[in-house]
């Protein structure tokens, strides 16, 4: 955009596929905290419903940090406690994406058809695109998949198996 802003009209755009895909950030960010939560379970050995308890509404940030805390307390040092701590980067750097996606103004030029996102340095963005949202849920997707296959069944769980016994 130019320096001079032309006047801006807070509104929803009307391009379903878009919609569509930032509802899917949304619900996969969501279960991207989930996943954080039963790594909370596992190293913490609680029950789902205690773990879900514990952590009540704790944001990513606070989920990525008792993770950490735990994983460190019950692995120690060593590739599997990486592992985690590459797991808990990924997350964050997803969240951080979705957060300059998601918590923005969004808002069209009052004579004219684009939309624009309001970033966090306050400055204006071309709305981004659907494809970038769903590149977005899909990351989210993988890393999820990786971090319940090494939680359940995978490096981590027989890491989990050794410090138990």
């Amino acid at each position: 955009m130019s320096a001079t802003r032309p006047e801006m009209v807070v509104e929803i755009p009307c391009d379903a596929e878009f919609l569509k895909q930032f509802a899917v950030v949304c619900i996969m960010h969501a279960h991207l905290d989930n996943t954080l939560k039963m790594y909370i379970r596992s190293f913490g050995d609680l029950t789902i419903e205690k773990a879900l308890d514990d952590v009540g509404f704790a944001g990513s940030k606070v989920l990525r940090e008792r993770v950490s805390v735990l994983a460190k307390e019950k692995l120690g040092e060593g590739e599997v406690l990486d592992l985690v701590q590459g797991y808990l980067a990924g997350c964050e750097r997803l969240t951080d994406q979705r957060n300059e996606l998601l918590h923005c103004i969004i808002a069209r030029e009052r004579e004219g058809d684009r939309f624009f996102v309001r970033k966090r340095d306050a400055s204006w963005a071309d709305l981004p695109k659907a494809e970038t949202l769903a590149a977005l849920a899909h990351d989210m997707g993988a890393l999820i998949m990786e971090m319940n296959h090494q939680r359940i069944n995978g490096a981590i769980a027989l890491a989990l198996d050794e410090a138990s016994a």
